[in-house]
C-alpha cells in the first residue's frame, strides 16, 4: 500500500444540493459506492461520515461542506471533482493535501479561501527532545496536532509568525524564512539531533496551483491583496532594523576622555 495522502476538501454550492452531496458521501461510505469509485478513490483507507456540523451556510443561499479523505501519494482531487459534479454540477471545489515522504504540501487555494498557512512543520519526537522545542512545534499546535503511527506532530504556520519563532533557535539576521529555514537545519545538523535523541523537524512550504479556475470573490481578492500588502511592508520595516542594527554595530566607539 502506497504512502497515504491527507487531503481536506472544501466543496461550495447551492445549499441543497451540498446536502444531497453529503448524503451521497455518507451513503458511498458504507456501501462503497457505484462500481467503488469511493472505495477506489480512497485506495483502501477509511473516511469518516459527513456530519451536520461539517456544512456551513454562505450567502446567496449556498453552503460549504468539509470533509477529508485520504489517497495513495498525491491528492486525488480531480477524481472528487468529477464525483462531486455529478451532484453539484456548479461546485467549487478546494483541497489541501500532505505527503511528506513524497514531499506533497499543495492546495488549489491560491486566494486563501479556507488554507491561509504558507508553511507546516512536522515533528518526531524522540527519547530526549529539547523541552523548547517540545513546546513550540508540539504542545501549542493552533491548527490541529495529528499523530499517526510515526508520532509525528503538524502545526500550521503564516510565514511571518514561523520566522519569528525561527528567530528564538537561529537568533541573528535573516531575511527570508528560506534563509531561517536553512539556518534551523544547520542548527539539527550541527547539534546532531537525530543521531543523540532521535529527533526530526521537517519544514514544508505549501505550494499553491492553479486548480481552481474560478475567479475569487471580491472579498478574498481584496484579502488577499491586503495580506500581500502588509508582508511587503513588514519586510520593509525589518530591513530597516537590521540596517539601523548593523549601522550601531559599526559606529566607532568614543574613547574616554574625548
Amino acid at each position: 500500500m502506497g504512502n497515504v495522502c491527507y487531503t481536506k476538501y472544501r466543496v461550495e454550492g447551492p445549499h441543497d444540493e451540498i446536502c444531497r452531496l453529503a448524503a451521497k458521501i455518507n451513503e458511498d461510505i458504507e456501501t462503497g459506492g457505484k462500481y467503488g469509485i469511493l472505495r477506489g478513490m480512497l485506495y483502501g483507507h477509511t473516511m469518516q461520515k459527513i456530519l451536520p456540523e461539517d456544512i456551513h451556510l454562505m450567502s446567496g443561499g449556498w453552503s460549504v461542506v468539509y470533509f477529508e479523505a485520504p489517497s495513495k501519494w498525491v491528492p486525488y482531487w480531480e477524481s472528487w471533482q468529477d464525483y462531486v459534479r455529478e451532484v453539484v454540477p456548479k461546485a467549487l471545489l478546494y483541497y489541501y493535501g500532505e505527503e511528506f515522504g513524497c514531499n506533497v504540501c499543495v492546495t488549489n487555494d491560491v486566494w486563501r479561501k479556507y488554507f491561509q498557512f504558507d508553511y507546516v512543520t512536522v515533528l518526531r519526537p524522540g527519547h530526549n527532545t529539547r523541552k523548547d522545542i517540545m513546546k513550540v512545534f508540539a504542545d501549542e499546535s493552533e491548527f490541529r496536532m495529528r499523530e499517526d503511527q510515526w508520532k509525528q506532530h503538524f502545526k500550521y504556520w503564516d510565514t511571518r509568525f514561523l520566522k519569528g519563532t525561527l528567530l528564538h533557535f537561529v537568533p541573528y539576521p535573516r531575511r527570508y524564512a528560506s534563509e531561517l529555514i536553512e539556518a534551523m537545519d544547520t542548527l539539527m545538523a550541527r547539534e546532531n539531533w537525530w543521531e543523540t535523541t532521535g529527533t526530526s523537524l521537517g519544514i514544508y512550504k505549501v505550494k499553491r496551483l492553479e486548480g481552481n479556475k474560478e475567479s475569487p470573490c471580491s472579498h478574498c481578492e481584496e484579502c488577499y491583496r491586503l495580506r500581500q500588502e502588509n508582508y511587503e511592508l513588514l519586510e520593509k520595516l525589518q530591513k530597516l532594523e537590521w540596517q539601523l542594527e548593523e549601522q550601531k554595530l559599526q559606529k566607532p566607539v568614543a574613547a574616554v576622555g574625548d
